[in-house]
């Protein structure tokens, strides 16, 4: 009898056509190209564009076959009408990916998004396919929104749900989705692609008189911009004889026009003792990362927090929040440190510290960047992925 293992065949589906809307799809992007060639052919089904262009940003494009369909927007005035409109793309979206399980003899359908897994779910049951899907987000975060709605159902349609930490585990679980269903596997990452450095150079950091400052996240609300800012003006007041420079990189996000001008607002209207720069979209954020000397990231609860294990990596120290999945990645006080960013007396006075010593943010930088590396490796993320969609009934 032949022990040849069977060639899996992954249909992967996310409802985003570019990897610069958020870190679920370049967790994607990394994963795909990470798979074993020999034992999985993978496929991609993606967001259509009107130019093509705005997908070339996906590594995996040159190893797996990509797909389009569109698959619309919540973005309504009316809730009624968003859902009759959305329900007229699911049902096309059923044929389109029915039509793509049998083309390409699909063994497995992964959605990695809520979204995704609104309009693969029943085609990828009713062909009799494994279901999985990957859940990138805190459940309590998803209450209030219209897409909240999808939770339940699509969860009860997968076969098996992937999620990114404990957190988002134990969210899930808060909702009475079955344990046996839920499988921790935290994101990895290809940290060798952080070393290329662009040609744009930036300000060295480790400097005794000026301190730079950065948060990267494009701008929703619950990433609360707006105590950044606050937080940073209360640093440059703390400690007038340091220069502060904080930097903002992230773009705004359809739906969230009102929020960024806001906080554009904000920036433009300050005369304080700090120097704020907003950065708009940047493709070379790792640059960014090497020329801050502390990332904070002031959101009540991340998911997960690529950007933590990106900048951990690359010697920068890091600051999250208690609640969410920072203390799952961050050693406090050895790797970054975690806050509850509710207190801000404390926050400042752990700013004031880190500024005022940069020997200790280079000790952290350097525990950061040898740690982060193995317990996030992409190549570990890849054979846990490998695993299940081969072991997993």
């Amino acid at each position: 009898m032949s022990s040849e293992v069977k060639r899996r065949n992954i249909l992967f589906v996310s409802h985003v056509s570019s990897k610069k809307y958020g870190g679920a799809e370049r967790v994607l992007d990394n994963l795909v190209c990470g798979f074993n060639r020999e034992r999985f052919k993978t496929v991609l089904l993606l967001q259509e564009v009107v130019d093509k262009n705005d997908g070339l940003d996906w590594d995996c494009s040159s190893s797996t076959e990509i797909e389009y369909f569109n698959f619309g927007t919540l973005d309504h005035g009316s809730k009624i009408l968003a859902i009759l409109g959305m329900m007229f793309r699911i049902v096309k979206g059923c044929f389109r990916i029915g039509y793509l399980i049998k083309r390409h003899d699909i063994d497995v359908v992964c959605a990695n998004s809520l979204i995704a897994g609104v309009f693969s779910a029943v085609p990828a049951r009713m062909f009799g396919k494994r279901f999985f899907y990957y859940e990138h987000n805190i459940a309590d975060q998803r209450k209030g929104h219209l897409i909240g709605l999808a939770l339940q159902p699509v969860a009860r349609l997968a076969t098996d749900i992937i999620c990114i930490s404990n957190s988002v585990k134990e969210s899930l679980e808060r909702e009475a989705i079955p344990a046996s269903k839920l499988h921790l596997i935290y994101n990895g990452y290809d940290f060798q692609s952080l070393n290329i450095v662009s040609s744009g150079k930036l300000p060295a950091r480790h400097k005794e008189d000026v301190v730079r400052v950065g948060m990267v996240a494009n701008f929703i609300p619950w990433k609360r911009h707006l105590l950044f800012l606050e937080l940073m003006d209360g640093l440059g007041n703390a400690i007038p004889d340091i220069k502060i420079e904080a930097t903002l990189v992230g773009g705004c996000l359809p739906g969230s026009e009102n929020y960024y001008q806001k906080i554009v607002d904000w920036v433009e209207a300050y005369q304080g003792n700090v120097d704020f720069v907003l950065t708009g979209f940047q493709d070379n954020v790792a640059d960014y990362f090497r020329s801050f000397d502390i990332l904070i990231n002031p959101a009540k609860a991340e998911p997960f927090g690529l950007i933590f294990i990106e900048a951990m990596y690359l010697g920068c120290v890091v600051v999250g929040s208690i609640d969410g999945a920072a203390p799952e990645i961050i050693d406090d006080g050895v790797t970054g440190f975690v806050v509850d960013y509710d207190d801000t007396n404390f926050v400042l006075q752990r700013l004031t510290e880190l500024a005022s010593n940069a020997k200790v943010r280079v000790n952290i930088g350097q525990n950061a960047s040898l740690i982060v590396r193995e317990k996030f490796s992409i190549e570990k993320q890849v054979q846990q992925i490998e695993n299940l969609f081969t072991t997993v009934s």
